[in-house]
């Protein structure tokens, strides 16, 4: 029976290969992103980050929160290799499906606004690695050491890569085949292991219901949207209503933020799992829950603290000078971590553990659509920086409504604060 969710070796273990995992996507940005972006400038630095964010939206399509579905299902299942293979692969052609429609709408709107047609058929290969993606699989295992060691290989090839193919603004089409095309490597590689090991089958005859699997998979698509979708649709917003230098300077700015909504997702990723069963087996403790959250909180609080009196150097060094005005940028949004982990602890860790999933979702996507009307309306009127308060507002707006729906649905989390 579980007592506690942090004192678990396995939890540490997982925890620790996740964190490495984001590591080492971090510092692969953190090496490159300065060269990048200098020899890019703000302007082309901007239309890259304009297709990925295109792009970046078929691929939360093609997720649907399959990751966190996949988990909850895989864990139900426990070392039964051949029923969780049985899911896997439903996922995955399912994911084909919906990527399938992705590229039809991708060829129709390049139909009408041909512009930049070879960067966005280059990023298109970040939905084929989706698709094939086994982190979720790995991670519902908890085996995620072959596929962490898989990433940092390739994370260092690309590193070499990125110094040498790119080296004037033109090479764009450059700077986003390294980004895509090493996650689809990663994906086949990560696939391969598997089955290799046979920690994943084959399936002659996949039963699957795509109604059926992608309603019971909505509910965890607002747990990618809420950390994902503002870069996304935001950066599309100002790129449509402000000319690419603000995309640039946005995207400068929210890098950092990615940069802790990633380094939480190993958290979330591996207390997940644990905080399903916590709330599925009602004699257990919350005393894990309650660190969680304390520990949680107060390193929130200092990181935003840290991002608000650090942020014009944080600039200066990332992307130099041309990028300055990317630093109150910054500081309109370093209060984010905090309201982005009150989300994920009473949301994911609460609610959704709970089985709360259309309460949840209903929560989210009420919050969602309000947060985009006012985006919608700050980046037409401010630019860049109208876009930052709505990113912040819309987050913050969510995590109230979240810590109000826990409390008013599982009344006995209040020991969690006792």
């Amino acid at each position: 029976m579980l007592k506690n969710i942090t004192t678990h070796p396995r939890f540490f273990k997982n925890l620790s290969t996740l964190f490495i995992a984001q590591g080492g996507l971090y510092v692969f940005h953190l090496i490159t992103l300065p060269y990048v972006t200098r020899i890019l400038g703000p302007e082309s630095y901007g239309t890259m980050s304009y297709v990925l964010a295109f792009v970046g939206c078929l691929i939360l399509l093609t997720e649907w929160g399959f990751g966190y579905y996949g988990v909850k299902e895989i864990v139900k299942l426990g070392d039964k290799l051949k029923e969780c293979s049985q899911i896997f692969w439903s996922i995955l052609l399912t994911k084909l499906l919906i990527a399938l429609f992705g590229f039809i709408f991708l060829c129709i709107y390049l139909i009408v606004n041909p512009k930049f047609v070879e960067l966005y058929f280059i990023a298109f290969i970040g939905v084929l690695s989706s698709i094939f993606s086994p982190g979720y699989y790995y991670q519902a295992l908890q085996h995620n050491s072959p596929f962490t060691f898989i990433m940092l290989i390739v994370r260092l090839l690309c590193i070499g890569l990125t110094y040498l193919l790119i080296t004037d603004r033109n090479d764009i089409n450059f700077a986003i085949l390294i980004l895509s095309g090493g996650n689809l490597i990663i994906s086949i590689l990560g696939l391969l292991h598997l089955l290799k090991t046979k920690k994943l089958f084959f399936i002659e005859s996949i039963r699957f219901d795509i109604p059926k699997i992608l309603k019971s998979a909505l509910p965890f698509v607002f747990v990618t949207a809420t950390q994902q979708i503002y870069l996304n649709l935001v950066i599309l917003l100002i790129g449509v209503f402000s000319d690419k230098s603000e995309v640039g300077y946005f995207s400068a700015a929210y890098f950092f933020l990615r940069f802790l909504i990633t380094f939480q997702q190993p958290i979330t990723q591996a207390i997940f799992p644990k905080s399903v069963m916590t709330l599925l087996t009602y004699e257990s403790s919350f005393d894990g829950l309650r660190k969680v959250f304390f520990y949680g909180l107060v390193l929130s609080i200092l990181v935003s603290l840290s991002l608000f009196f650090c942020a014009d150097y944080l600039i200066l060094m990332m992307y130099g000078d041309q990028f300055f005005k990317a630093a109150n940028l910054i500081k309109i949004l370093s209060l984010m971590p905090i309201s982005i982990f009150l989300n994920n602890f009473f949301g994911v860790y609460l609610l959704l553990s709970a089985g709360f999933e259309k309460q949840y979702t209903s929560l989210i996507l009420g919050g969602t659509i309000l947060g985009l009307t006012l985006t919608l309306f700050l980046s037409i009127n401010f630019g860049s920086v109208g876009a930052a308060f709505g990113v912040f507002f819309t987050e913050s707006m969510i995590a109230a409504l979240m810590m109000v729906g826990a409390y008013v649905l599982i009344p006995r989390i209040q020991q969690i604060f006792k």
